[in-house]
């Protein structure tokens, strides 16, 4: 029995048999496909002093989601500010964006970002973006936990940074930088 040929399927002895059209448009359409990536630099402790308005220990109160733009959420992290370690002093409470989020059903993954809950502790490097408006430096190298009871810091960035263990140590960094 012969094919009957019809668009992008064929009929070959009873069964639909896909052309060579069809693996070539499904060729096509996955080649187009956009896809993005997030391109994390790794920045030495030196350099996230460095490029950072603002280095503190902070406790996340409360976080949420909005549109920033028609295609773009953001998640403010509104912060009390415990202890600063480099920069200003006179922020008491400050926000923090940082880019992706949920929002009545949408979702938009950033990778790399810095991901904040409401009750954690960390130490933030920081840049000013607005009046007491802060992005994170470097991503989320730039969020390093703390663990309010034992003062350890860590991070959760993968890296080859050498940090601080604890608070203590991450001060006398700061003092040892600030010079």
């Amino acid at each position: 029995m012969g094919a009957l040929v019809g668009g992008p399927l064929a009929v070959r002895d009873g069964a639909v048999v896909r052309s060579w059209f069809s693996r070539l448009a499904v060729a096509v359409l996955l080649a187009s496909a956009v896809a993005s990536a997030s391109t994390m630099v790794t920045l030495s402790l030196e350099d996230l002093f460095a490029a950072s308005t603002l280095v503190a220990r902070v406790r996340v109160t409360s976080t949420r989601v909005r549109w920033a733009t028609p295609k773009r959420l953001v998640t403010i992290a509104e912060c009390e500010v415990q202890e600063v370690l480099h920069g200003p002093r006179s922020f008491g409470a400050l926000r923090v964006v940082t880019p992706g989020g949920e929002l009545g059903g949408v979702g938009q993954h950033v990778e790399g970002a810095a991901e904040f809950a409401a009750g954690e502790e960390a130490v933030l490097f920081l840049r000013l973006v607005g009046a007491d408006v802060f992005e994170v430096t470097g991503l989320e190298q730039g969020k390093l936990a703390v663990d309010a009871r034992t003062g350890v810091v860590s991070r959760s960035a993968p890296g080859k940074v050498v940090l601080p263990a604890t608070m203590g140590a991450l001060r006398e960094s700061a003092q040892r930088l600030a010079r």
